[in-house]
């Protein structure tokens, strides 16, 4: 069993009075995030952030891609699944 704060995870940008801006993680959906604290707060910039945010779907591709075995160069779906979590940490869309 994992451990790890399970995603979808989003990152935004925290504006405090006399601070240089800061960065957020946060849970994807506003319903979830109501009431919690932020997954991580204060991380000094956005590329820290996006990889942070990234990191639970980036888990998941890699422990279905070792799942595959061999083949797994040649799962479509897998390829997709990686290909979106590397876009998620480069803050892509």
């Amino acid at each position: 069993m994992n451990k790890h704060t399970p995603g979808p995870l989003r990152v935004v940008q925290i504006i405090i009075e006399n601070s240089p801006c800061t960065w957020a993680v946060q849970r994807k959906s506003i319903r979830e995030q109501w009431g919690k604290p932020s997954i991580a707060t204060y991380i000094d910039n956005e590329a820290d952030a996006r990889l942070f945010a990234a990191a639970p779907a980036m888990y998941e591709a890699l422990v279905e891609f070792l799942q595959c075995g061999p083949n797994a160069g040649h799962n479509q779906d897998l390829i997709v699944m990686v290909r979106a979590a590397l876009a998620q940490a480069e803050g892509k869309p």
